[in-house]
């Protein structure tokens, strides 16, 4: 199982995720990790997902 976030995480870039950010960061985990204790293999989309989400906060701080 994969840890969730804490409001106000801190990235290696020195970034602050936002609570909307960590909200969504965690949400995705969650789906993640219910895979995991199904035994299932998460979605490729799903884990992309949530890749591309802290990607996004990692070098734009969350901005398109």
């Amino acid at each position: 199982m994969e840890r969730l976030l804490k409001h106000d995480y801190k990235l290696f870039s020195g970034i602050v995720m936002s609570d909307l950010q960590v909200d969504t960061y965690n949400a995705l985990t969650s789906q993640i990790n219910r895979y995991h204790a199904a035994g299932i293999t998460p979605p490729e989309s799903l884990l992309n997902g949530r890749h591309n989400m802290l990607q996004a906060v990692a070098t734009r701080g969350g901005q398109a």
